[in-house]
Formats: C-alpha cells, sequence, structure tokens
C-alpha cells in the first residue's frame, strides 16, 4: 500500500529498493525497501505531477499540469521549482545523463535541458496533439508518443524530430527503448 489515496500517475525505480511515485494533488511518496513501504514527501507545488525521473538515488525530476517542474539533489528530502516558462501540462520527462533530459506534455511541447534543468528550452515537435510519454535511448535517439496515434522520431537530440507511421488513430500513452 502506498499509504495514500491520490490518483497516482508515474513511477521511478532507480534500482530494487529506491522508487518514486507521483500523482494529482503534488503527491510524492518514496520507498526504500522496494515498495514494503512507502513515506510521503513534502511537495513544493499544489499542481497535479504527472511524471517522475531520477538518475540516482538522490538527483531526480517531476513534471506536471501548468508547466510544474520540479527537481531534488538529495532523493526528495527537499523539492526545489524550475522554470518551464509555459503553462502546458507536462506529461512525461526522460534523461540520459545528469545533464540531458527531455519533457514533452500538451500541444506537442517538448522541453530539452543541457544543465540539469537550470534552463529548459522549447524543441519543435512536428505536432499539435497531446504528446504523453518520451523515451530516449541516448543524447541523439528518442522517440515520444500521444494521442490519435501520434509518434515522433528524433536522431539529432530533439533538434528535428520527424512523425512516424503508427497504423492507429488510437491515443497511444507509453513509449520505452
Amino acid at each position: 500500500s502506498s499509504g495514500v489515496t491520490n490518483h497516482l500517475q508515474s513511477v521511478c525505480f532507480i534500482d530494487y529498493n529506491n522508487g518514486w511515485v507521483v500523482g494529482k494533488d503534488n503527491v510524492i511518496v518514496i520507498t526504500e525497501d522496494g515498495g514494503i513501504t512507502w513515506s510521503l514527501q513534502a511537495s513544493i507545488t499544489t499542481k497535479t505531477l504527472n511524471s517522475v525521473y531520477f538518475v540516482d538515488r538522490h538527483i531526480g525530476w517531476a513534471v506536471g499540469n501548468n508547466g510544474t517542474i520540479v527537481s531534488t539533489v538529495n532523493g526528495g528530502k527537499i523539492w526545489t521549482s524550475q522554470f518551464s516558462g509555459i503553462l502546458n501540462h507536462l506529461q512525461s520527462i526522460c534523461f540520459v545523463d545528469l545533464n540531458n533530459g527531455w519533457i514533452v506534455g500538451d500541444e506537442g511541447k517538448i522541453l530539452n535541458t543541457s544543465n540539469s534543468g537550470s534552463n529548459w528550452t522549447t524543441q519543435l515537435s512536428g505536432t499539435t496533439n497531446l504528446l504523453t510519454s518520451l523515451c530516449f535511448k541516448d543524447i541523439n535517439n528518442g522517440w515520444a508518443v500521444g494521442d490519435g496515434g501520434t509518434i515522433i522520431k528524433t536522431t539529432d537530440g530533439g533538434n528535428n524530430w520527424a512523425l512516424q507511421l503508427s497504423g492507429t488513430t488510437k491515443n497511444l500513452t507509453s513509449v520505452y527503448f
């Protein structure tokens, strides 16, 4: 049991024991024993959090509604806000290392950082559809999926995104490589 009644949106484990879950109404919970017990962490936002990603036991980010980005450098004991520059709901976050990460969201929005989120810049996705999930396998190659069967791919770190045929008009909610 997570110990919360909030709708939970996203989970990220960095090893067998250590994981975080985020959800509706700014909830963040952590486990350090593989999910046997969960503890609520204090959040600095009142917004729903839709996705969480950690690169190690200490450094992670969560994204959510109204352009919300929060980060931590101490495993979530303290979360700080990062400036997204947009008010769109942010749906998914992925990092390939400590510095390089991407976020996708409403209206085809894509944000990128090369400095751990100190600055986020907009990348052109080529779509206005809701993007719900993204995954990068390395600093150059990434995919995002979304509503209406949208699949987009980059081979240059997001400088250019190309639409791919999915064969469906159904909403796609997750991608992982």
